[in-house]
């Protein structure tokens, strides 16, 4: 459970920073929806992949899991377009 978690949170510091990073040298917001997006993404396929569970928990796990990665898959897709096609994020304007 801890190595698990622990990876969780390292993860998660590792694709904010970076993208903060990245944000502050390009002098731009266009990136923050996106990573915290894929962050999302990242931590839905660990919890794929940690095999602490079995039996019928397991196939309700994966189908929870299944449709969480759909939404938070769409949602970064629209958030990417719309940063996109707005040239940047008018929340930091």
């Amino acid at each position: 459970f801890l190595h698990s978690w622990s990876y969780s949170v390292l993860l998660t510091f590792g694709i904010q920073w970076s993208a903060f990073g990245v944000s502050y040298l390009l002098q731009t917001e266009k990136f923050y929806d996106i990573c915290g997006g894929l962050n999302f993404l990242f931590l839905g396929v660990q919890c794929l992949n940690n095999n602490d569970f079995t039996g019928d928990y397991n196939s309700k796990r994966s189908l929870f899991i299944f449709v969480f990665l759909l939404s938070r898959g769409w949602l970064t897709l629209f958030l990417a377009w719309r940063a996109h096609d707005r040239g940047g994020d008018s929340r930091f304007d």
